[in-house]
């Protein structure tokens, strides 16, 4: 079977599905041409499992669909059946839209440098690059840089002085002229901002542990020095964009090789919070960190002491609560996936796990019917843009890959939600006691502040319907907000609300009245939904259906 999906509302008389016998070229009249994605289920009659894919769909033309088994069965990953160069010590990372790229390193006894190896996702096809890095890097970081990709810094193989430059992938090479960053960095962290630019964290300096922060513009491939400065000077830091657009930062070590466990946060161009201190945080050997839809991260720690809560929210606002414990082996590695729906996926001590973000009590549950083996020592975890997807790189080089789900943020909403349950949001914090209560007529009551996210959809021109009064926040990918009912857009909803957004304006109708504003967005700026509790008697939610138009 195949699903399309994009700004329209399937009918019984347009389904935007399509059953086809399964070849390596079908055409598929029979959806949509204005479809945004499409989703293929496939099985044979000689093995029954289900394979699944999902990718963008071009407007017309070819569409190619790399199809990966469901983890809902007992049997184990799929591989590529090209491997990207067995290393140590080497750097991987999305680069382009599905491109992953495996760079630097070295061989296991030292004896070569390998060539770096690209694999499209798309395909499932893995090339060795014709020229590759122009310098040999250990522990580079690899990073989405426009359109292609950037490898920055890391450590000669030989001398193990960090590197100052950068080198730029783009169309199935890499550039002849590198980037000259601003220091020299090895065992550093990389995000990307919402700007597109690519921010380096910390690391390993000639003359130590540093301090400093750097970004990079795909544009113009120059460096901006003008961001901020950490604190505390790390090497190995951790540094994840939130969905606020902020970047935590997180872990690492000083040159004492001493634990640093205080959370900063930074905003979204990478410049100091006015005023804003870092957290204090458990110091561990390590900690694996992933950006929660709803709001915030979620942490997890090793698990050095059994006794100690090795799983963590954190907020938007860096602060950390305890959600529970994790079983890890003493001295073992972990692999923690961000997931669709803020379910995040952990795999530890040969067992997968699925996050709740709203039964914190519970934490990370085992996987039913989950698959066999996982990420082993050696491997690498990969952040792809596709949430439903889990894949890693092991010890010999294999993309490995299983698919949780193929959740389309095109597809069809549910409706109503938050009548009878919490699917389809996410909380911005843990749960504590007697907040985020749901309530069998007022739906889900928020207290003030406390904002849940529709996750995994997002919208271009939309009918919104609810009963009850919260602020409607609208956010744009880059993180900025729009609140419906609040600063951005004054407005008493009643008990029955309708709010209509086209283009740059939102209109929004109820029993108490009428009112329309201009949005802070383009006009073709693709938006996602939530509620946020604005400290009313009322703040309040239930009966929400969304539509696109």
């Amino acid at each position: 079977m195949f699903y399309a999906s994009g700004d329209f509302e399937p009918t019984a008389d347009a389904p935007a599905q399509d059953r086809t016998p399964l070849r390596a070229k079908v055409d598929l009249d029979g959806l949509p041409t204005d479809a945004k994605m499409l989703v293929a289920d496939v099985s044979t009659l000689e093995d029954p499992r289900t394979y699944r894919g999902i990718a963008p769909t071009t407007g017309g033309g070819d569409v190619h669909v790399l199809l990966w088994p469901n983890v809902l069965e007992d049997r184990p990953a799929c591989a590529l059946s090209a491997d990207l160069g067995v290393r140590v010590d080497g750097g991987l990372g999305m680069v382009g839209d599905n491109t992953v790229l495996f760079a630097g390193g070295r061989s296991a006894d030292g004896s070569n440098v390998p060539r770096t190896y690209a694999a499209d996702l798309t395909r499932g096809r893995a090339l060795q690059l014709p020229i590759g890095l122009a310098s040999r890097r250990l522990h580079p970081t690899v990073t989405r840089f426009g359109a292609g990709g950037l490898v920055a810094g890391g450590a000669d193989p030989e001398s193990s002085i960090p590197l100052g430059t950068a080198e730029v992938y783009a169309d199935g090479d890499f550039l002849e002229s590198r980037i000259e960053l601003g220091v020299e960095r090895a065992e550093h962290a990389a995000v990307v901002l919402a700007s597109g630019e690519t921010l380096l964290v910390g690391g390993r300096g000639r003359a130590g542990s540093l301090r400093s922060l750097e970004a990079i513009d795909p544009k113009t491939k120059r460096i901006r020095s003008s961001v901020g400065t950490m604190d505390y000077p790390r090497r190995n830091p951790v540094a994840v964009r939130l969905v606020s657009g902020q970047v935590l930062v997180t872990g690492g070590q000083d040159d004492a090789n001493q634990a640093v466990p205080d959370i900063e946060i930074f905003e979204r161009d990478g410049s100091r919070l006015p005023g804003r201190r870092p957290t204090r945080f458990l110091a561990t050997r390590t900690r694996s960190v992933v950006p929660m839809s709803g709001g915030g991260a979620l942490a997890v720690l090793d698990a050095d002491d059994p006794d100690r809560v090795n799983v963590w929210r954190i907020s938007a606002d860096g602060v950390a609560d305890p959600v529970g414990k994790v079983p890890i082996p003493k001295n073992e590695s972990f692999s923690l996936f961000r997931g669709n729906d803020d379910q995040a996926i952990l795999f530890a001590g040969g067992i997968w796990y699925r996050f709740d973000p709203w039964a914190p009590a519970k934490g990370f549950a085992p996987v039913a019917a989950p698959p066999r083996g996982g990420p082993q020592a050696g491997s690498l975890p990969l952040d792809t843009p596709d949430l439903g997807l889990v894949a890693w790189v092991d010890d010999q080089a294999k993309l490995r890959a299983l698919r949780f789900s193929t959740r389309s943020p095109f597809e069809r909403v549910p409706r109503p939600l938050l009548t009878t349950g919490l699917d389809g949001f996410a909380p911005d914090r843990a749960p504590q006691t007697g907040s985020f209560a749901l309530d069998g007529t007022r739906g889900l009551v928020l207290g003030d502040g406390e904002t849940a996210t529709l996750t995994v959809y997002d919208f271009s021109d939309f009918t919104l319907t609810f009963q009850g009064a919260p602020t409607v926040v609208l956010r744009a990918p880059d993180g900025r907000e729009a609140q419906i009912g609040a600063s951005e857009c004054l407005f008493a909803f009643g008990d029955s609300s309708t709010l209509v957004r086209r283009g740059n304006d939102v209109q929004v109708q109820s029993g108490a009245g009428r009112t329309q504003c201009s949005l802070p967005f383009g006009a073709d700026t693709r938006l996602s939904v939530a509620f946020r509790g604005n400290g009313a008697a009322r703040s309040a939610v239930t009966n929400v259906v969304l539509s696109r138009n």
